[in-house]
């Protein structure tokens, strides 16, 4: 049914987690190591398939950073909001960035593929990826300005 294989000099492993009535059970990277993170694969050729999948997200109504460990990043000031970006971690990083405030969102990555940074106009979104050296504009609702 499940099987487990182990790794003599391992420090990282996995914990499982039961939870109380509306909580989250969680499935989560442990161990040693500060950062640890976790590959879930198919065989061969084969998917994880996800029958709804929801992203963690982060508010930020001030200017400052984003959220290095939310994937959804969520822009709200009434006035002109920036934002900046560190690095990616781990190739294939995914960010999701909208903004719903009435001042366009200006995010500025560390390193960023297109440009200096994109801005947000109200009611805008886009999408990023890390390529492990930049973030990568890949998609967009369509008033993103790169600058």
């Amino acid at each position: 049914l499940i099987k487990v294989t182990a790794t003599g000099s391992a420090i990282n492993e996995i914990t499982l987690a039961n939870a109380a009535s509306s909580g989250k059970p969680t499935f989560t990277a442990s161990g040693g190591d500060t950062n640890v993170t976790m590959k879930l694969a198919g065989k061969g050729t084969g998917s994880v398939e996800i029958a709804k999948a929801a992203y963690t997200s982060s508010t930020i109504t001030a200017d400052g950073a984003a959220s290095t460990t939310a994937t959804y990043i969520i822009c709200n000031k009434g006035s002109a909001l920036a934002v900046s970006l560190a690095d990616g971690t781990v190739v294939g990083e995914y960010k999701i960035i909208t903004n719903k405030g009435a001042g366009a969102a200006t995010v500025t990555p560390a390193n960023f593929a297109q440009g200096a940074n994109f801005v947000l106009a109200q009611y805008d979104g886009c999408q990023i990826v890390w390529d492990g050296t930049n973030w990568y504009l890949i998609g967009n609702q369509g008033e993103v300005t790169v600058a």
